[in-house]
């Protein structure tokens, strides 16, 4: 005898609750489809199926899962925009019935009708449809045909609602707590003394805590800021994000020491940004340590959704007040490691520059000479030289390279080698001077030039006879009037007009016995002292004459003497060198 249609009834209440019970049973997304496959399947009959859901952020649909062969497709990827019509029907919260020509779900280069589908709605609001891409068998499945239906999807729809909630719940819980890894892995990075790699992890510590898509890091440079890490966002576009009218939203940043959190940034009135970026919101942080801003973390969200929350700014915030005291320190560090280099770097140049000086002054019959050098940096653009032009002739030099330190210094040695390779041809120093000019015209930037005086003494006549190239003036002293005359430029400095510059031969001096030539640079008489007054020519002109009567390094004691007497407690700005020649017999 057959059972009874109350009794069919009942067994399939009772399949329809256990089904639903071990809906709610599940823990995870695999669970709960496994079960619903297997429910839907034993109430309805073996029908293929897609679970079509609300992409967060809204505005497009994903397939959560499908056990339809044919649809093969990521979770979360979004369907074609030819499937939004059941998007367009949720809001009615009514069953979708195909007429004549279904709607079909587009997605993973498939195309699959919908025959009919259920909303998922739950906690007042729709979230998604169980598309169905088969018709029911003629009978019916059993919750069809005994009037349970409705019950069965509002449950699932419930169930669902469950899951996802407890899945998001849990999302968010791993993210948090991600997060507040991260931030606590920042004091690792107090440790790092290297820059580049400090600045690089907290860019990626940045972007994950804030979940911001592009960023970059830009700290405070010499008068102007500096991108030190660009991801996905370079320091051109952030400097264009303004408050309208006004400065960028980075420079206030930078000013203020205050952080800026803007949400839904195009639509903000009080902003303004460029067409081609899309800024849902826009968060800048300082860079900041002892009230000192050092530069900001900037961040750009572009998601779709509502953006940076204020719990983001206060997470940046706490790890850019770590990791600042970090950059600091790196900096400091940098600016060390550099400046030990340079020191070193330059005190290899300047011991290469001693060895170019003359070790000792020539011995000649009848002279006394002595030279003195100081450096006010570790090397300078100061030059001398004693020349030997056959038997009868000494060529006296000094020069002066415009600047200081080692590009000073390597100007410097270039000259020094073109001028002896071209005092080693036996030319008179009326065609060394102009050839000179040419060669150091063509090496010389434009900013550059050297000035130099070449005094050739004949030491069998008597003689000097000189070209000045726009150098201090020398200052010659006769013995036999007591009188002192400065010898003036004959030509320009050297390196400005190269070939085309001229130098006007001056006459002879005859150089009697007790006189004297002082060859300087200008930072003999350019030094102050505390009053701000210069040393001056006047003094350095009465202190050579005030001491012409002694030995040559008598003379240059006695100016060296009164130069540190007159700026004691100043320190110098310029390199100081003297040459004297006297003539003793």
């Amino acid at each position: 005898m057959g059972r009874s249609h109350l009794t069919m009834q009942s067994e399939t209440i009772e399949r329809v609750f256990g089904g639903i019970s071990y809906l709610f049973g599940a823990f995870s997304k695999i669970d709960f489809y496994s079960h619903l496959d297997s429910f839907l399947c034993e109430i309805l009959g073996p029908l293929r199926f897609s679970v079509v859901t609300i992409r967060e952020g809204g505005g497009r649909l994903q397939v959560e899962y499908s056990n339809h062969p044919e649809l093969v497709v990521p979770a979360g990827e979004p369907l074609d925009a030819r499937s939004e019509e059941l998007l367009r029907l949720l809001p009615q919260r009514r069953d979708y019935r195909a007429g004549g020509d279904p709607l079909r779900l587009f997605a993973g280069g498939s195309s699959l009708p919908v025959v009919w589908a259920k909303p998922l709605c739950a906690g007042g609001k729709g979230f998604g449809w169980i598309a169905f891409h088969e018709a029911l068998s003629p009978r019916g499945g059993d919750a069809e045909v005994f009037g349970v239906e409705t019950f069965v999807f509002d449950h699932i729809a419930l169930a669902f609602y469950r899951i996802q909630d407890l899945h998001q719940t849990q999302e968010k819980l791993e993210l948090m707590e991600a997060k507040l890894s991260a931030i606590n892995g920042v004091g690792e990075l107090i440790g790092s003394l290297d820059l580049d790699v400090l600045l690089t992890k907290l860019m990626e510590l940045s972007l994950f805590i804030a979940s911001a898509q592009v960023g970059c890091i830009a700290l405070r440079g010499e008068g102007c800021i500096e991108s030190r890490v660009e991801w996905g966002l370079s320091l051109e576009v952030v400097e264009l994000l303004r408050y309208r009218g006004g400065k960028s939203i980075l420079k206030s940043v930078l000013e203020s020491g205050e952080a800026v959190l803007v949400r839904q940034f195009d639509a903000c009135p009080d902003c303004e940004g460029i067409a081609e970026l899309r800024v849902d919101s826009f968060l800048c942080v300082p860079l900041q340590t002892k009230g000192k801003v050092l530069g900001a973390i900037c961040l750009i969200h572009s998601g779709g959704d509502l953006g940076f929350r204020k719990e983001d700014e206060m997470s940046i915030q706490t790890i850019s007040g770590l990791a600042a005291t970090a950059i600091e320190n790196a900096i400091l560090h940098r600016d060390s490691l550099e400046k030990e280099r340079i020191t070193a770097d330059l005190r290899i140049a300047r011991s290469i520059q001693h060895r170019m000086y003359p070790k000792e002054c020539p011995r000649v019959a009848g002279y006394d000479m002595a030279w003195v050098n100081l450096s006010c940096q570790e090397t300078g653009g100061d030059y001398f030289d004693f020349i030997p032009m056959g038997e009868e002739d000494l060529v006296a030099v000094i020069g002066d390279v415009s600047g200081h330190g080692i590009g000073a210094a390597l100007l410097m040695a270039t000259g020094r080698a073109n001028l002896r390779a071209l005092c080693s041809s036996g030319r008179d120093i009326r065609e060394i001077m102009p050839a000179l000019d040419a060669l150091l015209e063509r090496d010389m930037d434009v900013e550059k030039f050297m000035t130099l005086f070449l005094g050739n003494i004949n030491y069998r006549r008597h003689e000097l006879t000189y070209l000045n190239a726009g150098h201090d003036k020398p200052i010659y002293y006769r013995a036999g009037t007591l009188d002192v005359e400065e010898l003036s430029s004959t030509g320009l400095p050297l390196g400005i007009l190269g070939a085309s510059g001229t130098h006007t031969e001056a006459a002879p001096i005859a150089v009697e016995v007790g006189d004297a030539l002082l060859l300087s640079t200008d930072g003999v008489w350019e030094g102050s002292g505390l009053s701000g007054e210069r040393f001056g020519r006047d003094r350095l002109i009465a202190a050579f004459k005030g001491a012409a009567g002694g030995t040559a390094s008598q003379i240059i004691q006695c100016i060296q003497d009164e130069v540190f007497r007159f700026t004691r407690g100043v320190e110098s700005k310029d390199d100081l060198t003297m040459l004297v020649i006297k003539r003793t017999g």
